[in-house]
């Protein structure tokens, strides 16, 4: 699953990486707290799962056309959920993961704080990876 969510744009079909991506959250949110469970069973998920979170939101394909804003926000939606499945399965359990993924996972996140943007971009798109300044929704 890793490959079609770092591949992003250059997938052959565009809904491929969207459904890579809502299938890591959906197999995450079930598969999480069972392997949290049981860390020594899954000792070889969680550097795997990183390196796919952060082959996601800083994925170097671009789309090979501009995306209209509602595209854009589509596309944008998803990488919040990605972030939001981080915020609630992840960081809450953070004394009970390995260190060298919590290191990893907060270095991600800090790398995603960073606001570097593409000047030639003129929706403000981060030229190297997640964009920092999109809001995203939170359950109440």
């Amino acid at each position: 699953m890793s490959e079609p969510l770092s591949l992003k744009y250059y997938c052959p079909s565009q809904s491929t990486w969207k459904l890579a991506a809502t299938s890591l959250i959906s197999v995450c949110r079930v598969g999480l707290p069972l392997a949290r469970q049981h860390r020594q069973l899954f000792s070889s998920l969680w550097l795997k799962l990183v390196d796919a979170i952060e082959g996601f939101l800083f994925s170097r394909s671009r789309s090979p056309s501009p995306l209209g804003a509602d595209e854009r926000k589509r596309h944008e939606y998803v990488d919040c959920m990605v972030i939001e499945l981080v915020r609630t399965e992840i960081l809450p359990f953070a004394q009970q993961l390995p260190h060298d993924f919590m290191q990893r996972i907060i270095e991600t996140l800090n790398r995603g704080s960073i606001n570097t943007s593409d000047h030639s971009d003129v929706m403000g798109e981060c030229g190297l990876g997640w964009d920092s300044h999109i809001e995203c929704p939170l359950p109440s």
